[in-house]
């Protein structure tokens, strides 16, 4: 896989983890609390400060993958997790 397709998603991935948070936080946070609303890159900082107290060291081994497994894992996960959340944060949203 290439440098360029790696350093191409990082910025992607970033934005659309802003924006997923962004999007629920407005959903769920500040409707229900009568917070503000965060912007993306508010909600990228958060999402940040979360993660680094909730992460966890466990790796995966890709190893066994091909390049091409690799690059459509990189390119697609992005998209499929911003997608699977708030997916699943619109139909809760209708329910409240």
């Amino acid at each position: 896989m290439s440098k360029g397709t790696r350093l191409l998603m990082l910025p992607v991935g970033l934005f659309l983890n802003g924006y997923t948070l962004s999007v629920l936080w407005s959903w769920f946070v500040a409707t229900k609390f009568g917070l503000p609303t965060l912007t993306i890159v508010e909600a990228l900082g958060l999402a940040i400060v979360v993660g680094y107290f909730t992460s966890s060291m466990a790796t995966t081994d890709w190893g066994d993958e091909s390049d091409k497994q690799k690059t459509v894992r990189i390119v697609l996960l992005p998209f499929l997790k911003t997608g699977v959340f708030l997916g699943i944060g619109w139909v809760i949203l209708q329910f409240s």
